[in-house]
């Protein structure tokens, strides 16, 4: 059977996608090894999600990295959204010539969730690794992960650390993430340490949990998140198994207010869970702050400290909910921020007072950080 034909009479020509008369399907007959194989093993066991808009410049870097992948058996779905550059005709020839590239063609700019959603409905099997078109991936990516998945079968969620890399390529920095789930859990309350780009997870509880929010067309990612949080439990590997492209056209560098607001709208939902009560957006804006330090981001003072008192309620719900070693996690995130934020300040009376709340929270941090602090003073670092 024609791979165009496969995908509707595999997955379902009633599924969503299919009923839209949005999508096409672009594809390859398979070779009789792979037949052999499929008719063995019924599909594959990773299905790698893409979705490419005008994302010709970088998209031959970014399959080329998947289709040299250690771990061989997968099929690659790619969601082409409307693009008006050359991004398409360079997908169909992909397809052409690799039966393991399945290109569904959107007639229309969909917008990445809804791209997304379309192809899980094309996925078959049962861990999706999700790449962006403008990314690379390390060779071993799949291997690494998919074992990982394989030996902790109650992970759903799985990302890696990321290598953050210009428009050239050339290496900007490497980006570490909590990698036990009880860290990752209550970091993610503040801030998304989850990448994207580097995820994988298990199809059906994505599928469970309603799969991709169109409303969150910035912030799809976080907004999943939060709902599979409920389900499962999520890991990171300490591997950077991503190189991270930042770029004038990237999602994180083409946010406005709205989006922002949308993102910490996920915050806001997440914290009045985990409080069990109501959480104002501006009571949760004051706790991210307070928690996430950004450098070159000086926050108010008193918003800190109005912050500062969320951080301690959420401190009293992890004492009675969480491990010992996550609320040690919790303690020492929350005093590297306040001593962060007071070397911020020029009025010595507000640095010492953050720094006295540093100690409280975790003493031996507050102790390490301000000397790390003077010793760069003394050195003129």
């Amino acid at each position: 059977m024609p791979w165009d034909l496969l995908p509707l009479a595999r997955r379902g020509s009633g599924s969503q996608a299919g009923r839209s008369g949005v999508v096409k399907l672009v594809g390859q007959h398979l070779s009789s090894g792979l037949q052999d194989m499929k008719q063995q093993t019924g599909s594959p066991r990773v299905s790698v999600l893409m979705a490419a808009y005008n994302a010709e410049k970088f998209l031959d870097e970014a399959i080329q990295d998947i289709l040299r992948q250690t771990y061989k058996d997968f099929e690659f779905i790619i969601v082409e959204d409307g693009s008006t550059d050359g991004t398409l005709a360079k997908l169909r020839t992909y397809a052409a010539g690799d039966p393991r590239i399945l290109v569904v063609e959107n007639t229309e700019n969909r917008g990445l969730p809804v791209s997304l959603n379309i192809g899980l409905e094309h996925c078959r099997a049962p861990i999706v690794a999700r790449a962006d078109a403008d990314d690379r991936y390390m060779p071993d990516r799949l291997q690494q992960q998919l074992a990982f998945m394989d030996r902790n079968p109650q992970v759903g969620l799985l990302s890696c650390a990321v290598e953050k890399i210009d428009e050239n390529g050339t290496h900007l920095l490497t980006q570490t993430f909590p990698r036990e789930d009880g860290e990752i859990r209550i970091r993610e309350l503040f801030v998304n340490c989850i990448s994207h780009p580097g995820a994988m997870f298990r199809r059906d509880l994505v599928l469970e949990v309603g799969g991709y929010d169109p409303a969150y067309r910035n912030a799809q990612d976080a907004d999943l998140w939060l709902r599979l949080r409920r389900k499962t439990k999520t890991a990171n590997l300490r591997a950077p198994l991503v190189k991270y492209r930042k770029h004038g056209a990237s999602a994180v560098q083409t946010r406005s207010e709205d989006k922002k607001l949308l993102s910490l709208g996920i915050r806001q939902r997440a914290l009045a869970e985990y409080l069990g009560r109501d959480v104002g957006l501006d009571e949760a804006a004051a706790m991210v702050d307070a928690f996430w330090f950004r450098r070159g981001h000086q926050v108010a003072p008193e918003r800190v400290l109005e912050g500062l008192r969320g951080l301690q309620e959420v401190w009293a719900q992890a004492r009675l909910h969480e491990t010992n070693a996550t609320v040690r996690f919790f303690r020492r995130s929350v005093s590297d921020a306040l001593v962060c934020h007071a070397r911020g300040y020029s009025d010595r009376a507000l640095r010492l007072r953050l720094l006295t709340e540093a100690v409280k929270w975790h003493p031996a941090t507050a102790a390490r950080q301000v000397r790390h602090t003077l010793w760069r003073k003394t050195v003129g670092v």
